[in-house]
This record gives structure tokens, sequence and C-alpha cells, in this order.
């Protein structure tokens, strides 16, 4: 997918994701149908199945990255540190990249 193709902004971001989705859904059926190690005939040398679906995966949590950041803007750190220092919330958990709200991070 060409992301220059997509409209600005979240709803741009929330087509990327969906449009990944599928072809991630493609790429596990044709796996599933002609096995990890098999490759389109007429495409070898686009690698295998698993190869295909591995691509896929990357390209879709990209998206998924993307979209979190668009998300993720404009919402204010709901975090609490507890006693371990870990985050307590899971929006923070799984939106923190780095600890912005400053709340160290356990890795």
């Amino acid at each position: 997918m060409q992301l220059a193709l997509l409209p600005d902004g979240l709803d741009g971001k929330l087509i990327h994701v969906e449009e990944e989705c599928s072809e991630v859904l493609q790429e596990i059926c044709k796996l599933r149908r002609f096995g990890p190690n098999n490759s389109h005939p007429r495409e070898p040398e686009k690698g295998t199945n698993r190869e295909r679906l591995l691509n896929e995966c990357a390209q879709l949590e990209a998206a998924i990255l993307r979209l979190r950041q668009e998300l993720t803007q404009e919402v204010k750190c709901i975090c609490d540190e507890t006693a371990q220092g870990r985050m307590a919330h899971p929006l923070c958990t799984a939106y923190h990249t780095t600890s912005a709200c400053g709340v160290k991070r356990l890795p």
C-alpha cells in the first residue's frame, strides 16, 4: 500500500490498518492452503508463503504503530507508579515507547 495515496490523519491510518489486516489474512490463507515453504509458481522471487506472511505482518505492525501514535497524540498520560516502578495503567503500558510521563518501565 502506498501511504502517499491515503488521506491524512486518523482516517488514513485506520484505512491503512484495515488494508494491512486484509493482506495478512490473505497470506495466512495461502500459507494454510499451499504450505509455509511453497511459493507462488509465477512469482517465486517474492519468497515463500512463510516469508510473504512475515513481510505482511511487519507491514501491519508498522501501520498499527502509526495508528497508535495518532490515537495517543491527544491522550493525557493516566499512569500510576506502583511500588515496583511499573506503569499500572494498560494504556500507558501499551502506548509509551519512552517514559514520557516520567514513570520508569522495567525491561
